[in-house]
């Protein structure tokens, strides 16, 4: 089943617009978060020039594992247990590419500490070719990691879209005219 993608053209001209090496999205859940920056890296790129990972809840070591495998095509197999360890392996990737991880805050959630390392790797280490999206559904923490002016990221993000639910005269719309 194909999904038409409507409604978000204001997000994604900031989207375009937007040169930084990181952008932050968030909203409730299931208010179409994922699918907007699907949209906007597949109008970007190529599809082989896009990656997505939704992070899992659990110990840092199981966490750096799914995204390692969920990155498959992006980094070579090698066997990673933390943080440092993915940041270094990112910071070798030549090609231009998005990165989006979704549920940012679980990751966050085990590893308080990740905040201030994705701070020094953006930094000092983030290849100029490398595109990554946050995206989570936990406003008051997506809130505090990135808008908190106290917090390492504050201020690192070029763009940082709350995303909304869609009005409802579009959902209805939507809801009784899906593309099949």
């Amino acid at each position: 089943m194909h999904i038409e993608f409507i409604n978000r053209t204001s997000e994604l001209e900031k989207l375009a617009r937007n040169r930084s090496k990181l952008t932050v999205l968030f909203g409730r859940r299931r208010v179409g978060k994922t699918a907007l920056v699907m949209e906007f890296a597949r109008q970007q790129l190529s599809a082989d020039a896009v990656f997505y990972s939704q992070a899992i809840e659990g110990a840092e070591s199981l966490q750096v594992s799914q995204l390692c495998a969920d990155l498959g095509d992006l980094l070579p197999s090698v066997t990673l247990t933390n943080w440092v360890e993915f940041l270094a392996l990112l910071t070798t990737v030549r090609r231009k590419c998005v990165v989006m991880i979704d549920e940012f805050p679980y990751l966050v959630r085990t590893s308080p500490s990740l905040p201030s390392r994705l701070q020094k790797w953006l930094d000092h280490d983030c290849p100029a070719n490398i595109n990554l999206i946050l995206l989570g559904s936990s406003q008051t923490m997506m809130h505090d990691i990135f808008l908190n002016g106290r917090t390492p990221l504050f201020e690192r993000a070029g763009e940082i879209i709350h995303v909304k639910p869609m009005g409802s005269s579009c959902r209805r719309n939507y809801l009784t005219n899906p593309i099949i």
